[in-house]
């Protein structure tokens, strides 16, 4: 392994542009590492190995041509080259937040009811004292992050990040008053942190579109301290509980809301994922998000209610289902509406694990 793995992924870390030089690495060094591990592959493992220069560099061979390196001496991961799985994958039309119209428009869903009782669930779990240094990864326009500054105080840190740069500068403005608050454009899968750094780490509604969980879950594990901890707020999709007699047609639109996540039913996997990555779960509660009325006209104060009248419209139009059928679905939800018999639910899903240690 050449000797310069550590200021490559230091150097991925400070730029991810700068990751598609170093899948040149991967290609030039994969046939030697292949012959260290062997017929590992066969054996349905991920095989391994370490850097010569004791840095304790891994890099790992998955069947998807994919090579992670995590280099612990500069204190950096990086993706070091990412291939299609055999056959490729399936297209998706996962949400791009870093549209400013797209993010300004979730900011005004962070601040409805229910959205904001979720919010509350998390902290309660979380348990957030005054001093400690808390990373919300993910933050968005800097809701939940503004909540953290206020509780860990003056003493503490409460620090954001996002790879969107629209939401990096509402969450910027958001903290602007609270100096404990520090807000960073950066990504789930390559925190710009040394070893245990964090008394705590949130993910609210982030792991649904982040691509590879497990090793996001492996960089947290890394920047946690001993005994820190992690809460995962997310959405199972499978959850989704809708009052239509147009079954067909609701399993079509259920098909085009999810399809702009890439992890539309994490929940049931992620006691498996931390087992893997060697961190424990104390705890798990679940969230209802419900509505039995809507405004099929205005805005709704509900989350589901604006599901049904303002997402599932715009996910139908964006996924290339007729529209004749969105206009179906939006008769028949405005009718229940008037009726008295609307009704919506989906769960989302918290999860508290702990780091090993003091």
């Amino acid at each position: 392994m050449p000797h310069g793995c550590e200021a490559l992924a230091s150097a991925a870390c400070r730029n991810r542009s700068s990751l598609k030089a170093i899948a040149a690495l991967g290609a030039a060094t994969s046939a030697a590492l292949v012959a260290q591990v062997g017929a590992a592959n066969a054996k349905s493992q991920p095989p391994m190995t370490h850097c010569k220069r004791g840095c304790s560099s891994i890099f790992h061979f998955s069947f998807t041509n994919k090579i992670k390196l995590s280099c612990r001496g500069a204190q950096a991961t990086a993706i070091a080259c990412e291939a299609a799985a055999p056959g490729g994958s399936k297209e998706t039309l996962v949400t791009n937040w870093g549209n400013p119209e797209k993010a300004a428009k979730l900011q005004k869903e962070y601040a409805k009811k229910d959205v904001v009782a979720s919010r509350r669930e998390l902290l309660a779990l979380l348990r957030v004292q005054e001093g400690e240094k808390v990373l919300d990864v993910g933050c968005g326009p800097g809701f939940l992050l503004h909540d953290l500054a206020s509780v860990v105080g003056k003493n503490g840190q409460a620090v954001g990040i996002d790879p969107s740069e629209a939401m990096c500068d509402m969450a910027t403005q958001r903290v602007s008053t609270l100096n404990q608050a520090d807000v960073r454009q950066g990504e789930a899968d390559i925190l710009p942190f040394p070893d245990d750094t964090f008394d705590a780490i949130i993910y609210s509604q982030v792991l649904l579109y982040v691509k590879d969980v497990s090793w996001a879950l492996q960089e947290a594990r890394r920047v946690l301290r001993p005994g820190g901890r992690i809460v995962v707020l997310d959405t199972d999709w499978n959850s989704l509980i809708v009052n239509t007699k147009n079954r067909e047609l609701f399993q079509r639109i259920f098909i085009a809301c999810t399809s702009t996540f890439v992890h539309a039913h994490l929940p049931p996997l992620l006691p498996g994922m931390f087992s893997q990555c060697g961190m424990s779960i104390a705890e798990m509660r679940t969230v209802p998000m419900i509505a039995a009325d809507a405004n099929p006209d205005g805005e709704n104060e509900a989350f589901m209610g604006n599901w049904a009248f303002s997402v599932v419209p715009q996910k139908a139009r964006d996924y290339g289902i007729a529209e004749a059928d969105t206009q179906m679905w939006i008769k028949e939800q405005t009718q229940l509406c008037k009726e008295g018999a609307f009704f919506a639910c989906l769960h989302r899903f918290l999860f508290l694990a702990y780091k090993p240690g003091a």
